[in-house]
């Protein structure tokens, strides 16, 4: 297979990608994390610091390749940077205590990974499609993984006894 020479722009798409993977990864090992270090405030710095940069990344991905014409793959990449902006919103609105807002957060967080993967995948210029369809399985998995975890503990009443549904 013949790869494709990798441009600025697609370097700008990779970096945002890995920074919001490994962001994102922090997030999920954050208890772990906080046994280990106990400093909240440093893991949400790293994170918030990683995910600005993530950003800045993919608003200089989408500015080198605003002149392309539109295709499927394209619209996807569109509708994950718009998704990117929600996700962007409710971590905001996590970190100003809004209740339920770190499940919507964490779940259109990997929504938007999945998105990404499908414009990598269907644009296809510098990763196999193939990859992409793995690592949109396991994105998959884990947005399973992650609703069966937290919904079950949506389900209490607000106010009610923590172990009655």
């Amino acid at each position: 297979m013949v790869s494709a020479p990798l441009y600025l722009g697609d370097a700008f798409g990779f970096t945002a990608l890995i920074l919001i993977s490994v962001s994102s990864a922090l997030m999920v090992m954050r208890s772990r994390l906080l046994k280990m270090t106990r400093n909240i405030n440093m893991l949400r710095t790293v994170h918030l610091a990683m995910a600005t940069s993530a950003g800045l990344f993919m608003v200089l991905h989408v500015a080198y390749y605003i002149s392309y014409p539109l295709s499927l793959g394209i619209v996807f990449g569109y509708a994950s940077a718009a998704v990117s902006f929600v996700v962007w919103v409710t971590g905001t609105a996590f970190l100003q205590r809004i209740r339920e807002t770190l499940f919507v957060h964490s779940t259109l967080s990997i929504v938007f990974l999945g998105m990404v993967l499908v414009h990598i995948a269907s644009t296809s210029v510098n990763l196999p499609p193939q990859f992409s369809y793995v690592l949109l399985a396991c994105v998959a998995a884990i947005a399973l993984l992650n609703a069966s975890q937290v919904l079950p503990r949506e389900r209490r009443p607000v106010g009610g006894p923590v172990g009655q549904a």
